[in-house]
């Protein structure tokens, strides 16, 4: 048989376990201590326990979002009998403050949360019965209260939360609404006070080991510092909350420390310190794959272009750019060209280059605008057509019990029911009255509905008045030059007309030399094809040959012959590559691409493995150097012999794309990968790094269990 456990300190021990749990980010522990809570007092028939483990779980569904069948809930607890009057006085006072939760969270639902909170504190009585349920209502009108600005009231309803907490002996709770007082203090402009009760939050904190909380309590006094300028001591509590930091369980908690100092130290226009803890923020975001770390990426461009090293700047600003152009966030987009236009007008003065950043963060935030806004406005206009037709079938009905309303009203008359024919009249005229506010409400959606349209109107007028300005700002900036240019041209006219005549000179010697060097170029290359090509072929076609009248299969002589014939051949691809690379009608890229999609198809397709090539069709008008070209070539060359080889892949993606001054491939297979601490390089892959780097362009490898990933960057421009 089941022995009685349940009793009011049974009760608080759970309730106090469960936030604990809560509190420390493991929520799931939290429900279960509740759920262990609820199931012992529905066996002791405690609705007491029962209630409060309930309340208590619909407080954490509120809080973490979980709240759709909180009516549900809601209805359990409202039928619970209790015989205990002040048990069952705190039961309704803690129904209703999760109501008034659930509505404060919804928009406009801020009247209702504080009629639910005022019902629940008449109930508590004058003086209010001693409860943290008591305690947890004053917390939440003061913070009601706070958003709607009233801080005199908010403050009032925070100090009775912090003394019923301290009556109910519960110094952590009290400690948490430190923070909260301390804002308010701050809103209304008494600073020293709003420091006071900061530093015993932090106090609290520390004694409760909240390391979550004690690095956001740090933080909001940094901030506090900040606010009023005296970044020494912001910085000092940004460094305490980093350090408190490193015993949190949220990774979320550090990452934001380091952005906040980094941050600070920017304040304080020290930007090598800025940069460092926003790189150290970046790898760490790295390692917990933070959402959308390219914003902070594209921070630490700005801060390394605050340093001079333009460098690391365009590095930082081209990883963000890429991904934030891959995860489609033209905000962040934006914000990138938004950040370069201020570099080259305020650190750079470079006012023409900035110009063109500005032009396009005007585009992206008209774009951003107009959708939001179209959106928005499509959103309404479905919402007010529904609300229409249900107003036009209502009054539809409305007219049918009118007419039906006026034969019972004859028929009263005739039967002389004076009272019934009255009565009948008075139900007319209501609903009269109710199809006279249907019309008026559907005539006030019509012209919101005009409203709305009218603003998308001015929105597009704003985005042409924006477009205009921009324009008169590029003529500004187009006469400034001119100016600047007049002035010089007058001098450099006679020069110019003396160089005119030497430059003829030079540029017929320059055409005449380019023409020989590409009659050079297609002399040779017809040789090495014509006389070497030919006389490789015939050494191949012997060995092969002599290979076919051995008998013996593991003879010296047949290995021999093998090894001339694979030589051969391999001589015989790298004259045709360098014969290709060295024709002039190969030098736009058009070319190149051809010849890689055909070595791909006899590779890939030879060996088995399905491809995707993705070409940025603007590519087509590069032109390359025949180096260029042929380093290229052979890097993708190589990169997929040595894929076909060693990869064991049945996949693999190539991409080749190009920004305003590189192009970008990439190389990718779901293969077995390598270790790269391990794995001696060989010289295939020296030689792709050796061929990049000649080129002044960047390798990379990455592999892991899941394949292989090759990335080169070539200049072009």
């Amino acid at each position: 048989m089941f022995s009685q456990i349940v009793n009011t300190d049974y009760i608080g021990k759970k309730l106090d376990e469960a936030k604990t749990y809560y509190d420390a980010s493991e929520s799931q522990k939290a429900y279960t201590t509740l759920d262990e809570l609820i199931s012992n007092s529905q066996k002791e028939k405690n609705n007491f326990g029962y209630g409060m483990g309930l309340i208590k779980k619909v407080f954490y569904d509120i809080e973490l979002g979980y709240d759709k069948n909180v009516a549900k809930e809601w209805a359990v607890i409202e039928n619970l009998k209790i015989s205990n009057p002040n048990h069952e006085k705190e039961i309704k006072m803690g129904l209703l403050w999760t109501k008034s939760l659930y509505f404060k969270n919804k928009e406009g639902g801020l009247s209702k949360s504080t009629e639910y909170l005022n019902e629940a504190l008449r109930i508590a009585g004058k003086p209010p019965i001693k409860s943290s349920i008591t305690a947890e209502i004053y917390y939440t009108l003061g913070s009601v209260k706070e958003k709607n600005n009233e801080y005199a009231s908010a403050l009032d309803y925070y100090q009775k939360s912090v003394q019923m907490y301290e009556k109910e002996n519960e110094p952590e709770s009290a400690g948490l609404v430190y923070v909260n007082i301390s804002n308010v203090y701050f809103y209304m402009g008494e600073i020293a006070q709003s420091i006071q009760y900061s530093h015993k939050a932090i106090q609290s904190r520390k004694r409760a080991k909240d390391y979550e909380n004690l690095c956001v309590q740090l933080s909001n006094l940094a901030r506090i510092y900040n606010k009023i300028n005296q970044m020494d001591s912001a910085i000092y509590y940004y460094k305490e909350s980093n350090r408190f930091a490193q015993n949190s369980k949220k990774p979320e908690t550090k990452f934001i420390s380091l952005v906040d100092l980094a941050m600070a130290y920017h304040a304080q226009k020290d930007r090598p310190n800025a940069l460092k803890y926003m790189e150290e923020a970046i790898e760490y975001g790295k390692e917990i794959n933070r959402h959308q770390l390219y914003r902070y990426t594209r921070v630490a461009g700005m801060f390394a272009g605050y340093t001079g090293d333009e460098e690391k700047m365009n590095r930082y600003y081209e990883e963000s750019y890429q991904k934030a152009l891959e995860a489609k966030d033209n905000g962040a987009v934006r914000d990138w060209y938004g950040s370069l236009n201020f570099y080259y007008k305020n650190v750079k003065n470079d006012p023409a280059t900035a110009y063109g950043y500005l032009e396009n963060f005007h585009a992206y935030k008209d774009s951003i605008l107009n959708e939001t806004s179209k959106k928005n406005f499509h959103e309404l206009e479905v919402k007010y057509e529904t609300e229409k037709k249900e107003a036009e079938i209502e009054r539809l009905a409305i007219d049918s019990k009118i007419k039906n309303l006026e034969i019972e009203k004859k028929n009263a008359l005739i039967r002389g029911n004076l009272i019934e024919a009255e009565q009948k009249q008075r139900e007319i005229e209501i609903l009269v009255k109710t199809k006279e506010i249907n019309d008026l409400k559907i005539s006030q959606q019509n012209e919101f509905l005009k409203m709305n349209q009218a603003q998308i109107h001015s929105l597009e007028q704003q985005k042409k008045i924006a477009y205009q300005e921009n324009e008169l700002k590029e003529r500004k900036i187009q006469n400034q030059n001119l100016t600047r240019n007049l002035g010089i041209a007058s001098f450099l006219i006679v020069l110019i007309s003396i160089a005119f005549l030497v430059n003829r000179i030079l540029l017929k010697k320059k055409i005449e030399q380019k023409n020989l060097i590409i009659k050079e170029r297609n002399r040779i290359s017809s040789e090495l094809h014509d006389e070497v090509g030919s006389t490789l072929t015939a050494i191949n076609l012997i060995s092969h040959s002599a290979i076919k009248d051995l008998n013996l299969e593991e003879s010296k002589t047949k290995v021999q012959i093998e090894k001339i014939k694979e030589n051969t051949q391999n001589v015989m691809e790298n004259i045709s590559d360098i014969v290709w690379s060295m024709n002039p009608d190969n030098d736009n890229f058009r070319q190149i691409i051809v010849r890689m999609k055909e070595f791909t198809v006899n590779i890939l397709e030879n060996n088995k493995i399905d491809y995707q090539f993705e070409i940025d069709d603007s590519l087509n008008e590069v032109k390359f150097s025949p180096e260029k070209r042929r380093d290229f070539y052979l890097i993708f060359k190589e990169a997929l012999n040595n894929l076909s080889k060693y990869s064991q892949a049945d996949f693999a993606k190539i991409s080749i794309m190009k920004n305003p001054h590189e192009i970008h491939m990439k190389i990718k297979d779901n293969g077995v990968g390598f270790d790269l601490s391990t794995v001696k390089l060989g010289n295939g892959l020296k030689n792709m790094k050796m061929r990049t780097e000649n080129q002044k362009g960047k390798f990379e490898i990455s592999s892991n269990k899941s394949g292989t990933q090759i990335y080169v960057s070539f200049p072009y421009a």
